[in-house]
């Protein structure tokens, strides 16, 4: 939840033109609640804007009735499916979404 928070706040940051702050050290965080602590959070950028851009097409695609009846059948969602079949087929499935 953390991460997304600030995946989406460096994300609104550079779509309004505003500066990111720098980073600093976690030492010259004051903690000054008991209990409280400070966490590193890391983001991939490119992945959260690729996701967060991301729009879709619709596409047509011809399998035989067989196939269709028996996938059909189990369940398989087709859009799901062939994304992922895609995905692997690039043999990139971690920086995409």
């Amino acid at each position: 939840m953390v991460k997304e928070l600030l995946e989406l706040t460096v994300y609104s940051l550079v779509i309004d033109g505003d500066r990111i702050p720098e980073a600093f050290s976690p030492e010259n965080i004051i903690i000054d609640k008991p209990g409280s602590f400070a966490a590193l959070v890391s983001v991939n950028m490119p992945l959260a804007r690729a996701e967060m851009d991301l729009q879709y097409v619709k596409k047509t695609v011809t399998l035989p009735k067989c196939l269709n009846d028996l996938a059909e059948e189990a369940g398989i969602k087709f859009s799901k499916t062939l994304q992922a079949a895609i995905k692997l087929k690039l043999d990139s499935p971690e920086q995409l979404v």
